[in-house]
């Protein structure tokens, strides 16, 4: 209980465990040394620590993560359902940029290049710029998104109605939609060959 275990992948040997105040309301993200996770209420921590030694390297606060974490060189890149998306240094916790889409975030933002993309329940994918938050692009779609993903230089999204569109992820530029006529709640997959 309030414990987030590590293992060996290799072994299943256990490498450890960091307690945390309340439950991890998203995966861990792990860049080198640095694991990142966000507890859940009523703290809404954004934490920071070093897996070698459990110690906590910085923390902040984020409201309703919507998904998991993503970096960008030395930037962690959190979207929160509550609509906004946040970049921050990721060995100091500074805030480095914040922007409001103006919807709830529905999934965990993608990067491509110096892009990040947000998928929002109205409809939309944001293209935000990594280097200082500004919006790059914005694809409207007749229905609520439920998730995109990016594979080599084209970005796949999916609504809530089964639509998948393929778009330019560095521009935000529609190449097809087709329809699957089936709900769909999750990320569209893809053969990248």
């Amino acid at each position: 209980k309030d414990k987030i275990r590590f293992f060996n992948c290799r072994t299943g040997e256990s490498a450890g465990y960091i307690r945390v105040k309340g439950s991890a309301q998203s995966g861990f993200l792990i860049e080198d040394t640095i694991a990142v996770t966000v507890s859940s209420p009523p703290r809404n921590r954004l934490v920071c620590r070093n897996i070698h030694t459990g110690k906590e390297v910085w923390k902040g606060r984020v409201k309703d993560i919507a998904g998991g974490s993503i970096t960008n060189d030395d930037r962690l890149i959190v979207s929160s359902g509550a609509g906004s998306v946040t970049c921050y240094d990721l060995n100091t916790g500074s805030k480095i940029w914040s922007f409001e889409t103006n919807g709830l975030c529905t999934a965990s933002p993608v990067v491509f290049g110096d892009v990040v993309i947000q998928p929002v329940d109205k409809g939309r994918i944001v293209g935000i710029s990594v280097k200082d938050g500004s919006q790059q692009y914005k694809l409207t779609m007749p229905f609520p998104m439920a998730s995109s993903v990016v594979i080599g230089d084209k970005a796949y999204a999916v609504d809530i109605a089964g639509n998948v569109t393929a778009f330019d992820p560095s521009n935000g530029s529609t190449m097809w939609t087709s329809p699957v006529n089936e709900p769909t709640w999750s990320s569209p997959a893809a053969d990248s060959t």
